[in-house]
């Protein structure tokens, strides 16, 4: 069964011009919030990792278009939401331990 007229002219309108149609509401251009970069905390807790983790990446540059940004109260992370396709680093090689008869 063809779409109805006006469902047609919405989906080559909406490839057009890439905003909402007045038509079809279900068309709909993606909101603010799916544009809106990630902090770190919220990046983390869509990772499923600790905050501090998502930090040790950032600062060894692990994570693709994430940007320090400075504020006069300090600085902050904005991570694409497209990083959270990454796949998780995997953990490097443990520190070894200090021997009990090390001399001092």
């Amino acid at each position: 069964m063809p779409l109805p007229l006006s469902e047609t002219l919405c989906e080559t309108l909406f490839v057009i011009y890439t905003e909402q149609c007045k038509l079809c509401p279900s068309m709909a251009k993606k909101t603010d919030a799916e544009d809106k970069p990630l902090t770190a905390q919220q990046f983390a807790e869509a990772m499923g990792v600790h905050y501090r983790t998502v930090l040790n990446w950032l600062h060894r540059q692990l994570i693709p278009g994430a940007v320090e940004k400075e504020t006069p109260f300090g600085a902050y992370w904005e991570i694409p939401r497209s990083a959270l396709t990454m796949e998780k680093p995997r953990p490097g090689p443990k520190p070894k331990k200090a021997r009990k008869d090390a001399k001092k």
